[in-house]
């Protein structure tokens, strides 16, 4: 079973087993990471924050 862990440097966002659920979970953290002190979020400042945050592919195994 694949996992998509969603992460930011060192920090794990999000998990999930769809990679569709990872790119939600990546857009909601890039647009939190770029709202400014005005409460507006530019599109530089997204596309920025957006690159920064990865998804990372893990495959799930049974121990037995």
């Amino acid at each position: 079973m694949d996992c998509y862990v969603v992460v930011d440097g060192s920090r794990v966002v999000g998990i999930s087993a769809r990679l569709q659920g990872a790119e939600l979970i990546r857009a909601d953290e890039a647009r939190r990471l770029a709202v400014g002190m005005d409460g507006q979020v530019t599109d530089e400042d997204y596309r920025t924050c957006y690159e920064r945050v990865r998804i990372e592919n893990h495959e799930l195994q049974d121990l037995d």
